[in-house]
């Protein structure tokens, strides 16, 4: 009991050692910045926050002014994006089509992970505006919300504490079928926790790429050795399942157990 106890101590301190290592990653876009003087243009367009690494898209935008809604050639806009230690990755003109302004931003701009601060600067003759923000470029794409972390958080530490009894019952229990499925049953929890831990460590951690790897390769390991384990495990089953039989059919002649267990020992030397 005071084994289980430690355990259980020991697992609730490191999920709240990962979950206070990964808050302070999980943080809000900064809001987008518009000019709001009345006297500027306004610049308006969907807000593609959260970017997949090496992803491309084309930015559309409509320019306004305090009373009308600017087309064609009327304007001159300009987009620019910066990387993650902020050089300017790309500067270009944007291209007016009809109602909009648009411009394809190479998948090359974002090849690396952050943020990525960009500023779009519109002008007239006589008027001028702009809009800046930041793309957040992830391995996923989404959004790094709290509720998200604490939901991987959630599970990572069910499956903890799911391995740990399986380590448990692999020390209490004589059966040595049984110790053989729960070893099994846990080596299949272990490959669960390294994939939940590469996936957190890949959405959360893009600023220390070296853990992300380590528990790649920890999963990857844990997964090729699957194959030579359960085709070892179920050689063994059928070398058991053999033994079990012969030992019965010794015991149907009048045999012990222990009796019919030897006998057969002394046959398979």
């Amino acid at each position: 009991m005071k084994v289980e106890k430690r355990y259980k101590k020991a697992i609730f301190l490191f999920t709240i050692i990962l979950f206070l290592t990964i808050l302070p990653l999980v943080s809000s876009i900064p809001p987008v910045q518009i000019s709001q003087s009345s006297e500027s243009l306004e610049i308006a367009y969907p807000q593609y926050q959260y970017i997949s690494l090496g992803e491309g898209f084309d930015l559309y935008i409509h320019v306004y002014n305090n009373t009308n809604y600017i087309t064609g050639s009327k304007a001159n806009c300009y987009l620019d994006i910066y990387n993650s230690t902020g050089v300017e990755s790309m500067s270009e003109i944007m291209n007016a089509g009809g109602a909009d302004y648009y411009v394809s931003i190479d998948s090359g701009n974002f090849s690396d992970l952050g943020l990525h601060p960009f500023i779009i600067q519109c002008n007239t003759t006589s008027q001028v505006g702009f809009a800046s923000g930041v793309f957040e470029v992830s391995n996923s794409g989404f959004e790094l919300t709290i509720g998200r972390a604490m939901i991987d958080l959630g599970l990572l530490f069910i499956l903890l504490i799911f391995i740990i009894g399986c380590v448990i019952l692999v020390v209490r229990n004589d059966n040595l079928l049984s110790k053989v499925g729960f070893i099994g049953l846990g080596y299949i929890l272990l490959i669960a926790i390294t994939f939940i831990s590469w996936n957190m460590a890949n959405d959360f951690l893009f600023s220390a790429p070296i853990i992300v790897s380590i528990f790649r390769i920890m999963f990857l390991t844990l997964m090729i050795g699957a194959f030579p384990l359960l085709i070892g495990a179920f050689a063994w089953y059928l070398i058991m399942l053999f033994k079990i039989k012969e030992i019965e059919d010794l015991m149907t002649k009048g045999f012990t157990f222990e009796e019919a267990e030897r006998r057969h020992g002394r046959r398979n030397k």
